[in-house]
């Protein structure tokens, strides 16, 4: 049993069990296999407080963690528990997307926060590093056929072909170097006969 000094704490008697199979707590200076938020109250801190103000990783020994994991396994091949741990974990996921969701809201919405994206957007830092990483992922051949199918998809779509197609021109830089081009192909005199035949039929200079 354990014993209690005159500060008030819970003091353990000698105890021969190694490092691995005992924790000790920074607040009372006593050992226990698992810190757990009842003994953590005591000393007004919660679990994430206490990892924060000690900069430790885990509040449980060794010994009680391997436990765990053991059990867990252990009742994962339970069709029930691993139903149930599905819907949590799902649950939990959705909670976290609706969660940065807001934040992701509340950020656009500042006026600061906008300006800067929107000058981080168009520099040549950003479009250097986009180049660069649509570089390494086009040498994937995976991701390389999946892009490929994505756009045919797209291009078999009439409405998306229109809609790609319309922003693609309404570029005044797009319509400047088509322009061009077709200046250029118009002095040819084959290009200029094969364009009126198209136009009009039998019909050429």
């Amino acid at each position: 049993m354990a014993e209690k000094d005159p500060s008030g704490y819970a003091r353990l008697p000698f105890l021969k069990e190694s490092a691995l199979e005992m924790i000790r707590c920074r607040v009372c200076h006593v050992k226990y296999k698992d810190l757990n938020h009842r003994h953590l109250a005591r000393h007004g801190l919660t679990p994430a407080e206490y990892k924060t103000e000690f900069k430790v990783r885990t509040t449980k020994s060794l010994e009680t963690r391997l436990k765990i994991t053991l059990r867990n396994k252990a009742n994962w091949k339970l069709p029930q528990y691993r139903r149930h741990m599905t819907t949590k974990i799902k649950s939990a996921r959705a909670a976290d997307r609706k969660k940065y969701s807001r934040m992701r809201k509340d950020l656009w919405n500042d006026p600061i926060y906008l300006k800067k994206m929107q000058t981080f957007q168009k520099s040549e830092k950003r479009r250097k590093r986009v180049s660069h990483q649509m570089k390494e992922q086009w040498k994937n051949p995976k991701n390389r056929a999946k892009a490929q199918k994505a756009i045919q998809a797209l291009w078999n779509n009439p409405l998306s072909k229109a809609n790609i197609l319309r922003k693609r021109f309404s570029d005044p830089n797009v319509k400047r170097k088509i322009g061009l081009a077709r200046k250029k192909a118009f002095r040819d005199p084959k290009q200029k006969t094969k364009w009126y035949k198209a136009r009009w039929g039998k019909r050429s200079l």
